[in-house]
């Protein structure tokens, strides 16, 4: 009797043992079928968040190195406000940023100016370094988001939008751009995009506002203009609302206002950055470039008609696409003309910088996504924006092609006039939209139909 009831005892026991091995069992199943399931249903967040990491990572494992407009320009101006007080900005002398950047400035030179730390033979604050490529770093961030939001409105695929955030925050133009130039191109680059992207909501009136306030920043991010002035002419947009962007550039200058500026103090930088340079090209990859073996008389001659040819050619340029007409309610006509008409005006006009083919990188991203082709586009304009970026990096004493010297950049730019070209070749053969006499016509029988419809309504 005892040995029978020892053996159910045992059997009880490897019966208890078996059931909670397959709660254990089950428990862990469920527990990696819940992690599996959150993996695939958030795998673009994670993905994301993974991207945002590494980005930051390698943007903070460089923000200590100075180069030339940090050393030449925003130290010696930000030194100037800490020795001026920080409600005298505006009144930095030789300074042809706007007063929105020196008050921009102005609130860096708060910041602790020590310790000092010494790289590259350059002595400087590290807080101001850390503050103002912070700042950078936020619109890298904003840029993204602004090409995520941008490519859903120009894309059904669910997953395109995730892939040009990525991309846009690990391209290594953009990188270096603002982790080691420490330059805000990517400030007015995500206007622009953000601008687009409130248009193909149909709000233009925000989209006017953020041009405004991208132009405050550099006067010559007026490169938009023609595009605008193309929308414009589409129907896209209403001309009293450039009134939007009167206001957003007026909001940039109340900082200045409230401490004391005068109007010339506040808007005398711009005749100052108009015509700041004499040389008819400052390293980028444009047109200019291929003249840069011109020196002495024929130079100057070239010179001064060169911003008379420039706007002709881009006039030109304007009307070749309006002459061809695309699509305006197909995304990939919309992108393609964007990138065309913004970028054509830093290649034809003179006394550029290198830098100021930033957004035709984003934009081939933009049209490569939207379209699913041409993906080569995306390498060129890289390659392009290295080559250039590569002699300023090593202050002109180093060239991309040694025996060539600084013209060298010519490589870039035969690229960028590639590059425009094919996209003036698919604006081409994209499908042909209505013509300007018969948008006119549906713009005008839409205002009939309105107010039609309200005058039933108050009848009612």
């Amino acid at each position: 009797m005892s040995g029978g009831k020892r053996n159910m005892n045992i059997a009880n026991r490897k019966e208890k043992a078996k059931t909670a091995k397959g709660k254990a069992s089950s428990f862990r199943t469920r527990c990696r079928n819940l992690f599996l399931s959150f993996l695939f249903r958030h795998w673009e967040w994670i993905i994301s968040a993974i991207i945002l990491a590494l980005g930051l990572f390698i943007r903070y494992r460089i923000i200590l190195r100075p180069y030339g407009d940090v050393r030449n320009f925003l130290f010696p101006w930000a030194r100037e406000i800490k020795s001026l007080g920080f409600k005298n900005f505006y009144k930095v002398q030789d300074a042809n940023y706007s007063t929105f950047y020196l008050f921009f400035l102005g609130l860096i030179s708060l910041l602790p100016s020590s310790p000092t730390v010494t790289i590259s033979g350059y002595t400087f604050e590290k807080y101001w370094m850390i503050g103002l490529k912070s700042a950078n770093y936020v619109f890298d961030i904003l840029l993204a988001l602004g090409v995520f939001f941008l490519l859903r409105q120009l894309t059904d695929r669910r997953n395109l939008p995730y892939l040009g955030a990525w991309i846009t925050f690990l391209l290594p133009v953009q990188l270096r751009n603002s982790a080691l130039w420490g330059q805000c191109d990517n400030f007015w680059t995500c206007a622009i995009i953000w601008s687009l992207y409130f248009l193909l909501k149909k709000k233009d009136g925000w989209s006017w506002f953020l041009i405004g306030v991208g132009i405050s920043v550099k006067i010559h991010r007026i490169f938009v203009l023609p595009l605008y002035v193309y929308f414009w002419l589409k129907r896209k947009t209403s001309f009293y609302k450039v009134a939007y962007a009167l206001i957003g550039f007026l909001l940039t200058c109340l900082p200045a206002f409230f401490c004391g500026a005068s109007f010339k103090e506040v808007f005398g930088f711009r005749g100052s950055q108009v015509g700041t340079y004499n040389q008819l090209n400052l390293g980028c990859a444009n047109r200019w470039q291929f003249f840069y073996s011109f020196s002495g008389e024929d130079l100057d001659i070239i010179n001064k008609g060169s911003v008379y040819f420039a706007l002709g050619l881009i006039a030109l340029c304007f009307l070749v696409v309006l002459y061809h007409n695309p699509d305006r309610e197909d995304k990939t006509s919309f992108i393609l003309v964007c990138a065309f008409l913004v970028n054509v005006v830093p290649f034809f006009l003179p006394h550029r910088h290198e830098r100021y083919f930033y957004s035709l990188d984003i934009f081939a991203l933009l049209y490569c996504l939207t379209a699913k082709k041409d993906y080569f586009l995306l390498l060129l304009t890289q390659v392009s924006g290295n080559i250039a970026y590569f002699h300023y990096r090593s202050r002109f004493e180093q060239h991309f092609i040694p025996a060539l010297g600084d013209s060298s950049v010519t490589i870039a730019a035969a690229i960028n006039l590639f590059v425009l070209a094919f996209l003036l070749y698919r604006i081409r053969k994209q499908k042909k939209g209505r013509s300007l006499k018969e948008e006119g016509e549906n713009r005008r029988i839409r205002l009939i139909n309105e107010k039609q419809k309200s005058h039933n309504i108050s009848k009612e």
